[in-house]
């Protein structure tokens, strides 16, 4: 099985390994929350994402946009903890996985997770706002990610710690407000809001008009001739869909699935790494990760935007 996963997971690509770690960093930037797949659209139409905007937005459009994401924010479930069993399916190519897991998080604090496949453990992660530990016990490795201390990098493990819990708990965040918004709606009467990046990264949220919820995030990122795209779809609350593309052909399929999700209870997030394991230390990417997104970073000037208390049903 270990033999058909890695060579399952050896594309080739002509992406750069800048443009690899921009997907990790900015695609994730999407702030993802729940959803229905996108109706009107076929089921590669994920992939069709434009760089063309109107060449002028009328003020009160890019409001409106602004407006509608600001309600989304509303809509964000509050919460201390959260926990659950997870059911996950894994599609690369011709290739499926069913995987389960636990996933447990603490509220701006702690992410932890455990992935295991037919009773054992395959792969055990712990995420803080500093740093990113990995254990494999059937792979016999682990790893430790932490931000290099460099007074002239901001640090980035913050954001990939910020980014994760929103993709993970389905939360609108602030990161969309700073590009140019164009407003529209589609055949299904959904709210469509799309923004371009610097001509490079390009995204669109489907919102419903009704509960100000983001059902879908479509992104695609360019690095020369090549292109990188991504779709977040949530069919419910208890379900994501995440799918990745390069040039419109699909690399990548995950279904991850909450069972027994329980909220506020008193959480462990145990984690130890044997003392005979060789531990990598960074092994480059956050370190790469840091300056290539160091200006994206520092760009992220966002509008004091106030977040009031939400009252939605869990």
């Amino acid at each position: 099985m270990k033999t058909r996963i890695t060579a399952a997971l050896s594309w080739k690509t002509k992406f750069s390994r800048t443009a690899w770690l921009k997907v990790i960093s900015i695609l994730l930037a999407a702030l993802t929350v729940p959803a229905a797949c996108r109706s009107d659209r076929s089921d590669t139409g994920w992939m069709e994402q434009s760089f063309n905007m109107a060449p002028e937005i009328p003020a009160t459009a890019r409001d409106s946009a602004r407006y509608l994401l600001q309600q989304t924010m509303q809509h964000n479930v509050p919460f201390q903890t959260f926990a659950s069993n997870l059911a996950v399916k894994l599609k690369i190519g011709g290739l499926r996985i069913g995987m389960g897991g636990q996933l447990r998080i603490a509220n701006d604090s702690t992410i932890w997770a455990s992935i295991h496949k037919m009773g054992m453990e395959l792969v055990r992660l712990k995420l803080t706002p500093d740093s990113l530990l990995m254990y494999s016990k059937a792979g016999n490795t682990a790893a430790v990610y932490t931000d290099e201390q460099d007074s002239l990098l901001e640090p980035v493990m913050p954001l990939i710690y910020r980014l994760c819990q929103n993709m993970l708990m389905q939360k609108n965040d602030t990161l969309l407000f700073n590009n140019p918004l164009e407003l529209s709606r589609t055949k299904k009467n959904l709210w469509e809001v799309r923004g371009i990046s610097d001509d490079s990264l390009s995204w669109t949220v489907l919102i419903d008009p009704r509960s100000f919820k983001i059902i879908q995030l479509d992104a695609a990122l360019k690095d020369g001739n090549s292109e990188m795209q991504a779709s977040f779809q949530y069919p419910d609350k208890n379900k994501t869909d995440i799918r990745l593309a390069q040039d419109r052909k699909e690399l990548l399929h995950v279904e991850i699935c909450y069972t027994d999700p329980q909220w506020d209870i008193p959480l462990a997030f145990p984690f130890q790494i044997p003392a005979s394991i060789p531990v990598m230390s960074n092994h480059g990417l956050i370190k790469s990760m840091q300056k290539v997104e160091n200006d994206f970073i520092r760009s992220e000037q966002t509008p004091n935007i106030e977040q009031p208390d939400s009252e939605n049903n869990r």
